[in-house]
């Protein structure tokens, strides 16, 4: 686990931006453990992480997988608003299929794209042949989703 720095931060951001169109600053310390993002408050680093014993800190937003950034939920919630590009929108039954954990099919570009539904972001999905796949974590699946 290690604190990112302004460098590491300015390369992150650039792949958001090439990806999702967002290019606004993200007032946040990244932590970073093999391929998991981690964002957490800028008093953070007021604490000497090398003295602790800590396995984990902040919330996650996202990891790197194959030069793609995979956002989470939080993480699409957080940039989405600000993001202008690679956005699929879902209707009602489409929202349902997603947190039930199923794949949904869609005509577009294979790609990474962030995934709205009304006026809320709820994550990201990586699209391979039309069809989207879902990486929802099993923890967040919803089986019984009344919209």
């Amino acid at each position: 686990m290690r604190v990112l720095n302004k460098k590491q931060i300015r390369e992150l951001t650039n792949l958001l931006d090439k990806q999702f169109g967002f290019n606004n600053e993200l007032d946040y310390v990244f932590i970073k453990d093999n391929k998991d993002y981690y964002i957490t408050n800028r008093d953070l680093g007021k604490i000497e992480l090398n003295k602790l014993n800590v396995k984990r800190i902040g919330i996650f937003f996202g990891k790197l997988i194959d030069n793609n950034f995979i956002l989470s939920i939080e993480g699409s919630q957080i940039i989405g608003n600000k993001s202008n590009k690679n956005i699929i929108g879902l209707d009602d039954e489409e929202i349902k299929s997603w947190f039930k954990g199923m794949n949904l099919r869609k005509s577009l570009d294979n790609g990474v794209y962030l995934l709205r539904y009304k006026n809320d972001f709820v994550g990201t999905c990586k699209v391979v042949n039309n069809e989207l796949i879902n990486s929802l974590d099993k923890s967040r699946r919803v089986f019984k989703l009344k919209i």
